[in-house]
């Protein structure tokens, strides 16, 4: 469905950024408006999740790793069990980036810092840039970082939340035919339903009150031209009862002959 952009941002303007936008505000939400055609029901709630995940900045961003120890063995429990095993990582980005994705999601043993989350819904692991990247014609797996770009970002965001990529939950699961679940469709991209649903469900409502068809021009008749008024050299010459005195003149005078009269 199409969109009447210039109501879009200036409704959104007021309701949800206090009155500005910045480039990069404006150029993820035009990306999300120009890579979504279906019902403005999940379009909403396609631009609530960026405005939740990042943040109202709507900036993509990179995984962050530079972790403390002690947050370490809070994130990952299993794999740093004492502060003693997260050290050695702490403060280390690329190392703690192959440590914890190396040599799954795709990812050879070094390549898991290079495959690190990123964009505004993260995609993580060589094997998830490879999929995004073949499903948008976009070499996302020779260029990871393409995904910090805003209108890239806002595409993979589109693609993910339409076909169920990031957790196996797509929109028409919660939004679909009437049904507008905005609570539960937090289960799109993250299953924290009760600690963020609701959340979220106000920004889509916000968002959704912003979208709408552009104005369309309602057809008129077609304009027709006035009669030609006649000029000097095709009217009659005289006054209208001159000519009407003429022409019955001429009517009596042809029966007067027909009947021999004269």
């Amino acid at each position: 469905m199409a969109v009447d952009k210039q109501y879009f941002f200036d409704a959104v303007r007021q309701s949800l950024f206090n009155g500005s936008l910045s480039d990069t505000q404006v150029a993820v939400m035009d990306g999300i408006l120009d890579s979504f055609a279906g019902p403005h029901d999940q379009l909403a709630y396609i631009l609530a999740t960026p405005y939740h995940e990042v943040g109202r900045a709507l900036e993509p961003v990179a995984e962050n790793l530079n972790y403390t120890a002690k947050r370490m063995t809070e994130v990952w429990p299993t794999r740093f069990k004492t502060l003693a095993a997260a050290k050695p990582y702490a403060g280390n980005p690329e190392a703690l980036g192959n440590k914890v994705y190396g040599g799954r999601l795709g990812n050879a043993l070094n390549e898991g810092y290079r495959y690190r989350g990123r964009g505004l819904s993260q995609i993580t692991g060589k094997e998830n840039y490879t999929k995004f990247g073949k499903l948008m014609s976009l070499d996302l797996a020779g260029n990871p970082d393409l995904a910090l770009q805003p209108k890239i970002a806002a595409r993979i965001l589109v693609v993910g939340m339409r076909d169920g990529l990031f957790t196996g939950k797509r929109l028409t699961d919660f939004i679909f035919n009437g049904t507008v679940d905005y609570v539960n469709a937090r289960r799109i991209i993250n299953g924290d339903v009760k600690t963020n649903g609701e959340k979220i469900a106000g920004y889509a409502k916000k968002f959704r009150a912003a979208l709408r068809e552009p104005a369309v021009a309602v057809g008129l008749p077609p304009i027709v031209a006035p009669a030609p008024v006649p000029t000097s050299s095709n009217k009659p010459s005289g006054s209208g009862w001159t000519v009407i005195v003429t022409i019955v003149g001429g009517i009596i005078a042809a029966i007067l002959k027909a009947l021999g009269w004269f």
